[in-house]
């Protein structure tokens, strides 16, 4: 989808729609490779998606969606400049995505994107605080992504908000809470290196969930629909 969206891009350099596709991609991409472990890879794809919507929000200050995506885009930077141990980068770019998403909530308040945007932030921050043995300030940031997430969690079965959700809770150290979640994203088959890993350092099992991988394996097995 990179190279493809590049290879547009490429084509006719002044359409702003492929270019937000190149950027989404490959800030896409740049997630698989980090909680892969290939950061330095990793570190390219996302550097290319904050320099191309960047770019656009520049040229486009009204457009909400290139502003998102720009947040979207620096919050995962931030990742990765938390998993490099960069503590300075990633606050700033935490910081930034954070800001960014505000302001658009400010606009529109009750959109559920956003709200689980700015609550990822605030994970992300919280981790950052954690990095810099600063306790008080992880839990409340952590508290307010809770916070936040909590009347998403309640009105529907978004798998990112029951993820971040989950998320929240378990660095807040209320694992009992966290137990119901865990259980149903495993039964709807969620599963991220991330996750993973803050479920098993929280000393709670989550095996792979057979049915839905044999589910996904039977709807790759079949024939392409025509169109």
């Amino acid at each position: 989808a990179v190279d493809s969206a590049k290879k547009l891009t490429a084509l006719d350099p002044a359409n702003s729609d492929w270019q937000d596709d190149f950027a989404l991609y490959s800030q896409q991409l740049g997630v698989l490779l980090r909680q892969s472990g290939h950061l330095d890879a990793a570190a390219i794809a996302n550097q290319d998606a904050v320099s191309i919507l960047t770019k656009l929000s520049a040229r486009n200050p009204a457009n909400a969606n290139f502003q998102q995506d720009l947040a979207l885009s620096e919050l995962e930077q931030s990742r990765l400049q938390l998993s490099r141990g960069k503590l300075d980068a990633a606050t700033e770019s935490a910081t930034d995505s954070l800001t960014l998403l505000q302001k658009l909530r400010a606009k529109t308040p009750g959109d559920q994107g956003l709200i689980l945007l700015v609550a990822e932030a605030h994970g992300v921050k919280g981790q950052i605080a954690a990095q810099r043995h600063n306790s008080s300030m992880a839990q409340q940031e952590w508290m307010n992504a809770r916070d936040l997430l909590a009347p998403l969690v309640q009105a529907g079965n978004d798998t990112r908000s029951l993820a971040a959700y989950a998320t929240a809770m378990l660095r807040l150290g209320d694992i009992h809470g966290a137990r119901p979640l865990i259980t149903r994203l495993s039964a709807m088959g969620y599963r991220t290196p991330d996750f993973v890993a803050l479920v098993t350092a929280s000393n709670m099992a989550y095996p792979i969930n057979s049915a839905f991988t044999e589910r996904i394996a039977d709807i790759m097995q079949r024939p392409p629909v025509a169109r």
